[in-house]
């Protein structure tokens, strides 16, 4: 991985997209963000997009970014997701596609990094403003392959083999001059129109369609993948990643700091928030809980193993 040193990469561009379900983790990816930037005087611009969140919510999310003492440019927008309505949505909700619309939504930034909001920034990632992106549009941490991938079989319908890259769309880096000038959004919504109905993995599906064979990939550490049953991590091991809460329950879920391994991570930063101390229960809990139903009962019955 190579750097270059470009003056108007100095300040990094985040962008995250959260729905209610995700308000914990937003605040822990968020928080953790601004802890481990080294650049505090520097600091970031912060770009959100929202559903589901009240002004209340909206405070409270300011007063967890106020904590650390790192600077930062707060901007709310919205994304219109009604073209997305015909694709498979993600427990009800299409703000997973944001992503693909970024360069586009934030016309005046050079270079973007999403993150999901499931997610303890343990390193500083303003580094990665400085990564020599080699005229590609979009960098990811790979380690995957097409054939273990639940979407393969479209992937493989569009030329990809089993043993082609695979990539986790949790952190993505995008060059959003470039896919700009290469006009990628209009080509993912095009296939999304074509086959919305069978995008399991919803925008990370049409992402390795567009990609498996051309991102740039950087290091692991920055999307290390923790699973509700991961061997809990030491704090060292903890240490110097993004660790990515794949899978359910998330910690913060319903008896989630029970059933997942790795919970007291999360609450290492959760409990610095605006919003320690409360449950987060609100009444899309128990819908959600409901639909996780099959992923709790695996928790569970995992435990139970000797």
């Amino acid at each position: 991985m190579s750097f270059m040193s470009v003056s108007n990469l100095d300040r990094p561009v985040v962008v995250c997209s959260a729905d209610k379900n995700m308000e914990a983790g937003l605040h822990v990816t968020l928080l953790s963000l601004l802890t481990n930037m080294s650049a505090q005087k520097i600091g970031v611009k912060i770009y959100l997009y929202l559903e589901g969140f009240s002004s209340r919510d909206l405070s409270r999310l300011k007063a967890t970014l106020d904590g650390p003492g790192t600077a930062y440019q707060l901007i709310v927008g919205e994304i219109g997701l009604d073209i997305f309505k015909g694709c498979r949505s993600f427990h009800g909700s299409y703000m997973a596609y944001a992503r693909l619309v970024l360069p586009e939504a934030i016309p005046d930034e050079e270079r973007i990094l999403y993150l999901d909001s499931d997610l303890v920034v343990g390193v500083d990632v303003s580094t990665l403003f400085q990564m020599d992106m080699e005229n590609r549009a979009l960098a990811a941490v790979g380690g995957g392959i097409v054939g273990g991938a639940m979407d393969s079989p479209l992937l493989l319908e569009n030329g990809y083999t089993k043993e082609d890259r695979y990539f986790n769309s949790g952190v993505l880096l995008f060059d959003a001059a470039q896919w700009r000038r290469e006009k990628i959004t209009q080509q993912c919504l095009d296939y999304c129109k074509q086959h919305g109905s069978r995008l399991i993995s919803h925008d990370q599906t049409v992402l390795n369609v567009f990609f498996s064979r051309s991102y740039l990939a950087f290091d692991e550490r920055f999307n290390k993948a923790i699973y509700p049953d991961t061997v809990r991590l030491s704090p060292a091991e903890a240490r110097n990643q993004v660790l990515h809460f794949q899978g359910s329950p998330k910690p913060w879920d319903l008896f989630g700091s029970r059933l997942h391994q790795n919970s007291e991570i999360f609450y290492h930063y959760f409990n610095k928030t605006a919003l320690a101390g409360r449950s987060g229960f609100h009444p899309g809990t128990l819908l959600r809980t409901l639909r996780l139903a099959r992923s709790y009962y695996k928790c569970i019955k995992a435990l139970r193993r000797p």
